[in-house]
């Protein structure tokens, strides 16, 4: 297929550099990439040739990141531990008994589970793909400090690309 007429493309992880950006596609105006990461697009010179790039996160990927976090949120909180402990009535052999009152009344970690904070952690991310990155991306309102192992450095994040990826923190 012929590109020299395009002003828009979209791509998913082919290499664009400066040679297929500014010389093969003369009039491109804009890339759209097809996820969050654009390590594969020169976009030094796609600056320079005055080219826009957008991202697209992947939908499928939200749902995984999604799921991460409620694993994290729920192995912070001994969630399956907990519900063990209620559906069998542990809180008995600790001598407690359920009463029904007038008021509410809270009687905070009755089962003495230990419960760790997510906000102001740091979580680690074993490859920081599609997927990692949505996860850092959920994880930045708790205000959790992500590291990240990657076979291949992320592309420092231009100062002009607030929805591109930092290879930094992205806490």
């Amino acid at each position: 297929m012929e590109l020299a007429a395009c002003q828009v493309i979209v791509t998913g992880r082919r290499p664009l550099r400066e040679e297929v950006l500014g010389r093969s596609i003369p009039h491109l105006r804009h890339v759209q990439l097809l996820g969050r990461h654009f390590d594969h697009v020169d976009w030094r010179a796609a600056r320079t040739l005055g080219l826009t790039i957008g991202t697209q996160p992947r939908m499928g990927s939200w749902t995984v990141a999604e799921l991460a976090l409620t694993f994290i949120l729920a192995l912070s909180k001994e969630i399956l531990r907990a519900h063990d402990a209620v559906r069998t009535g542990a809180y008995r052999a600790m001598g407690l008994e359920p009463t029904p009152t007038s008021q509410r009344r809270d009687a905070f970690q009755w089962m003495r589970l230990p419960v760790r904070e997510v906000a102001g952690a740091t979580v680690g991310v074993v490859g920081m793909g599609e997927i990692g990155a949505e996860l850092a991306l959920r994880l930045r309102p708790l205000g959790v400090t992500t590291r990240y192992f990657k076979r291949h450095r992320l592309s420092p994040r231009p100062r002009w690309c607030a929805a591109c990826p930092s290879s930094a923190a992205d806490g």
